[in-house]
This record gives C-alpha cells, structure tokens and sequence, in this order.
C-alpha cells in the first residue's frame, strides 16, 4: 500500500516537457510579445448584490434594474385555453379522447405559470430526474477553431506536427472565449452572464443550491488523460493571458499527462493491482457521469479521507470553465467535467473543437451567437488591440519562433498544477465494484450532405412515413413531435401530424394504380406546407405550451389520463425531431443537443438557414440540411430497431427527393 501511496504520490511533480518538444513549440508559438489586454476579467465580491452586478465593473445597480431581475411579466389568462385547445387538438388527430382539462381556478393555474415559478419549477425537475451532471439538458456546437493572427499553418504542421498545433488553436480558442465574455460583460450582455465562472451541483437533486459561483477564480479545468489539471489564464491582476503562455501551459498538461500514463503501465503492479488502479481513475474521471448519489459518496470518501483531495476537487470544480483535451496520441480524455457551465473539448479530427452550454444556464441561441463572437473575433474592431500593434500588425508572422523555452527539468511550469485525488486501498476496498458510466445512446448517421438541399421539413415527412412504416404499420398512428428550445424554459413542441399529412400518407403508402404520381405529387406538397406550419409556428411559440400542459398535470391543476399514456401527446412518443440552424457561417459544422423529453427515439438535425427566404425571421422548415443522426435508448431491441428507422428515414428522403424531381421535369 505504501509502495503505491509513495508512487502515486510522485505523479503530482513528474513531468515529460522534453527541450526538443519546448524548442518545436515555442518555434510555432511566439509571436510579437503581445501585451496584456486591456479589458479584464473583473470579479465582484461575495455580495449577491454585488454578484448580479458582476457584468459592470464600475458602479452599481440602477435603480430601473430591480424591477427586470425581481418581477415576472403578466401571464394572460388566454395562455391556458391556449394550452388546452393545442393538447386536445393533438389527442383528436391520433384518435384518442381529448380528455385534457383544468380542475383548478385559473388564478391558481396561472401562478404555476408565471415566468419565474415556471422556470423553477422546470429547474426542480431538470435536477430530481438527470442521474448526473452530463444528463442535464445540454446544447453543443462543433466548429473549427481558429489560430492567431499571423499563425503560418505550414510552418507550424512542417515543424512540429499537428500535436502542437492542436494546441495553439485551442489557447487561441480558450483566450477569444475569455475576451469575448469580458467584452459582453462590461457591456451588460446578460444573456451570458452565466456562461463563464458558473457550474452546476446535483447532490440535492433539486434547485436549492444547484448553481455555484465562483467570481474570484483565475483558472480554468483542464482535463487530459486520466487527470485533472489546474491551469491559469487570468494574471493576479485579473488580465487575460497571452495566447503563447496558455499554449505553452496545455502543451506541459499534454506531456505530463502522458508520462503518468506510461508510468502507471510501466510500474511494477500485479495484474489485478494494475486493474484497479486503472479502474479507479475511470472512477474520478467520471464523477459527473456517474450516478449523482454516487458521485457524492465518492466526493465525501475523498475529501474525508486526506485535505489534499479537498482542496483538488475544490479547485476543479471552480475552473472558470472546463477545457478537454486530447492526448498526445490523439486519445480522448478519460477524466471528463461537465458541472461547469461550459465546456470546451478538443475532438479526433483535425482543428476541430466542440464547446458545450447547459440548457438551464444558456439559450440555445445565445451559445451559439457567443460561439460566432468568439469565431469571428477581430482584436482592432473590438477595441483589445496589443500595444504598438500599429507598428507590428503586418509582421506579427515574423515573429512566431521567439519566446520562452521549456524547463527540461522535468516540473510543470509555474501557473500549472496537477490536481491529484488518491485514495489508499484501505478506502477504496468497500467501494467495490465501482460506479461505472450508463453507456452512451446509439447513434445511427443519415446519409445526408450538405449538397444535396434536403429541406428540413421534407425529412421531416420523411420521418413520419418512417415511423408509420417501422415502429407503427399497424396499431397506431405515428406519434413524432417537432421540438425546440423555448426562451421561457424547457422547451415547445409539436405533434407534426395533420389531416394533409395522413391523406398523403395514405396515397404515398397505399401502392394503388389509380393514384397518379401527379396527384401524390400535390397531396406531398399539401402536407409539406401543413408541416412547415406546424413546424414554424412550434419554433416562435411565445409560450412553451407542450411544458406547461405537462406542468399543469404534474402539479394537479388538470387532469387528462389519456394524455399521458404512451404514444399520446404528452405521453412516452415515438421520436421527436430537433433541428439547430447554424448560419452561413462554415466554422459551425454541425449542432447536438438533448431535452427531457420521453421518446423512443430522437433525430438530431443541423441545417443552414435559407438565405433565399424572403421573411426576415427565421423559419427551420425550409432551413437546407447539413448533418443529421438518429439517437436510441438502450437495449439490443431498439438499437435494430432503430438501425431500421435511421435507413428507412434515408430511403424515405430518397424517394420524396424523387417525387418532387421528377415533377419539376415533367
């Protein structure tokens, strides 16, 4: 047990940043010294009056600001004929008994649903039903990240390999991340206000204490490999580091990270010994995807057990945010942290990263409008020029091989520090076996392309056909919702079934002679404008009527058995599809996101907006398709199953691709 103690123990100070390796990377990296910015990350005291101050540095509260943050706008009572007409009017359309309706006064049921006690209430529900921190409602965005001003990617990739250049385009990444959100915090942006130095705590399973603040960090997490690591960006004065410094610091992570790995391999263990310190680590990497009630047991049999694990989990939980990254062999990372509000992860394919937002702390929208600030950052226009950087803008490029090298002495450089958790095997012996992570859902990809300009309201018929082919030939109708995020909370959906739709239904699947191509062709058009509907009206919904009705029986204000039974409106569906609109904007490849939303089945789309379409607000219907996936729960059952669903969706796009095709040469 010593023995291992004492060898774990010197993981912490060891270290793999070879002269060789610090001399390829300060020969990409440094370029003309760059000054510290001159805005910073300023960070208010504990007050929570203070705290809602934190996206003004200077002054205080107006007086006109209380009354937005403290009241709730007046909710119509309109809103909940509203509710009852659309629930009712779906259970009609799938032939079951529109028995929805209120039991209560409409003073009480209102209250339910008033901007701030609906948002809480969802927030309770978000936090009693996520098994863990990586279950939460989540959106992501994949994109290719930038590089510095003036970076020569055929220097670099010549001289070092794309290991290093993984990692400048990452700390430039983590260094615009950090500028962008002081430059919308000193102009009062609230909507990200909770993006960055924000996380999320679900021991409770409850709202109470869910989200955690932590003003006074200057570090981010950074997990690599099998480890945590504490690495600073922000200087004692609050100023954003230089992209060089944050690179050389991920750059030590990356060595570090892979030399503790070699040792653990090479360490003279027996199998089983080798087995379950390996198992282990799986274990802390994990802490947020395991089970929430087991996350906190290890949580306490860590921090009881010896301070220094107190002090590790207390600093990795209080990153300003998560940064993931890959290993040297371009191996994802074991340790993973998803309590933080966003996360930032390296991917397999080359210059590609994702960052993460949870839904409860960030709109969907507002991710992916930081995400383009961040992308399309330009150091003059936004006011964060270097000093003399009048003189130097058009040599910067010269000057990418100057700079500080490496200590070969084996250490992390100052500003990095290895979080170690240890446990001896005393401690960890009645924790066996150990919590392991749920497996993830099974993903099935659409053959679909950019290129092909699949509107997003024909995979949507698409789907439906499918479904009715695959999951309901028989005994029901298919029961496939449209859905989207919602601004007030949760999210608004829609039952993407019509009397169009079945008719054309009917004719596309009867296989009769007598129905002219020419006659599909119109009833196909019929039920495409009767999904674009549906599906626009869903996406600017002012309320999210699917989530209150849900509400509303939750808490005993309506009642309606058959509204909730598997294959109802608000019951367990078939499968619902999402669609995020990611611009014209070729950075952002592709989008995922996750609801609480009970389904079979999900189909996760990301599509371009139509820049052709003549209204000036935006309309998913017609949004051309750049990637989608299919997504299933768990069991050898519905993954055939939905192997089967995701290739007749594809074959079903084929043949309605044909229909309209063959029309227009007609």
């Amino acid at each position: 047990m010593s023995t291992k103690k004492k060898y774990v123990r010197g993981l912490q100070s060891s270290g793999a940043v070879t002269e060789e390796a610090g001399a390829a990377l300060t020969a990409a990296l440094n370029s003309n010294p760059r000054h510290r910015c001159k805005e910073f990350a300023a960070r208010p005291a504990q007050s929570r009056v203070v705290n809602l101050n934190c996206l003004r540095p200077h002054g205080a509260l107006q007086e006109g600001d209380f009354p937005t943050l403290t009241r709730s706008p007046e909710t119509p009572e309109s809103l909940l004929e509203d509710i009852v007409v659309m629930v009712n009017a779906s259970q009609k359309l799938l032939r079951r008994s529109p028995d929805f309706q209120l039991i209560t006064p409409l003073t009480d049921a209102v209250d339910v649903l008033r901007a701030t006690a609906f948002r809480q209430k969802w927030i309770d529900t978000v936090a009693a039903t996520c098994r863990s921190a990586m279950a939460y409602p989540f959106t992501e965005f994949r994109f290719l990240s930038p590089l510095p001003r003036g970076y020569s990617t055929r220097v670099s990739v010549a001289a070092e390999g794309e290991v290093v250049q993984r990692c400048i385009q990452t700390a430039e990444t983590i260094q615009r991340i950090l500028r962008v959100f002081v430059n919308a915090s000193n102009s009062g942006q609230w909507q990200f206000q909770q993006l960055l130095y924000h996380g999320l705590r679900n021991e409770k399973k409850s709202a109470e204490g869910l989200v955690s603040v932590n003003y006074n960090s200057r570090h981010i997490t950074v997990c690599c490999g099998l480890f945590y690591y504490r690495v600073e960006v922000l200087d004692e004065d609050g100023f954003v580091l230089d992209t060089v410094m944050i690179a050389e610091r991920l750059w030590a992570v990356q060595q570090h990270a892979d030399r503790n790995n070699r040792e653990i391999c090479e360490h003279k263990l027996l199998p089983d010994a080798r087995e379950d310190l390996f198992a282990f680590y799986q274990l802390l990497g994990s802490l947020t995807e395991i089970d929430g009630v087991e996350c906190a047991a290890v949580w306490e049999r860590l921090k009881n057990t010896e301070p220094a694990n107190a002090a590790s989990l207390a600093d990795i939980d209080t990153g300003i945010f998560t940064v993931i990254l890959r290993t040297l062999d371009n191996k994802s990372a074991s340790a993973r942290w998803y309590r933080s509000a966003l996360v930032l992860e390296e991917r397999e394919e080359k210059g590609v990263l994702a960052v993460r937002g949870h839904s409860i702390l960030i709109h969907a929208d507002d991710l992916l409008e930081f995400l383009m600030r961040v992308l399309c950052w330009d150091d003059a226009a936004g006011g964060m020029s270097d000093k003399n950087n009048n003189n130097n803008s058009n040599k910067e490029g010269e000057f990418l091989g100057t700079g500080s090298v490496f200590n070969s002495d084996g250490k992390l450089p100052p500003g990095v520090e290895h979080l170690d958790l240890w446990l001896p095997w005393k401690d960890r012996k009645p924790m066996r076996p150990y919590a392991v992570v749920t497996p993830p859902p099974h993903v099935f990809p659409l053959s679909i392309s950019r290129e092909d300009n699949i509107p997003f309201a024909y995979l949507c018929m698409a789907a439906v056909l499918a479904v009715q082919r695959v999951l309901t030939p028989f005994t029901e109708f298919p029961t496939v919702l449209v859905a989207f995020p919602n601004r007030r909370g949760d999210l608004s959906a829609a039952l993407m079934y019509s009397y169009e739709v079945e008719e054309f239904i009917r004719s596309f699947c009867g296989g009769s002679a007598l129905v002219e191509r020419r006659a599909k062709r119109y009833l196909f058009h019929k039920a495409v404008q009767s999904l674009a509907g549906m599906i626009d009206a869903c996406f600017h919904e002012p309320y999210p009527y699917y989530s209150m009705a849900t509400l509303l029986l939750k808490e005993g204000k309506a009642i309606g058995i058959g509204t909730f039974a598997d294959n109802a409106i608000l019951g367990t569906v078939d499968l619902y599809v999402t669609v995020g609109m990611l611009g014209p904007n070729k950075k952002v490849l592709d989008f995922e996101t996750s609801f609480l939303l009970p389904s079979r089945f999900a189909l996760i789309c990301s599509a371009s907006e139509n820049i052709s379409h003549k209204s000036s607000s935006k309309c998913p219907s017609d949004a051309h398709l750049i990637y989608a996936s299919l997504r299933g729960s768990e069991g050898n059952e519905e993954m055939s199953m939905g192997a089967q669903l995701a290739e007749c969706i594809t074959d079903k796009i084929q043949e309605l691709r044909s229909l309209v095709l063959n029309g227009n040469s007609m």
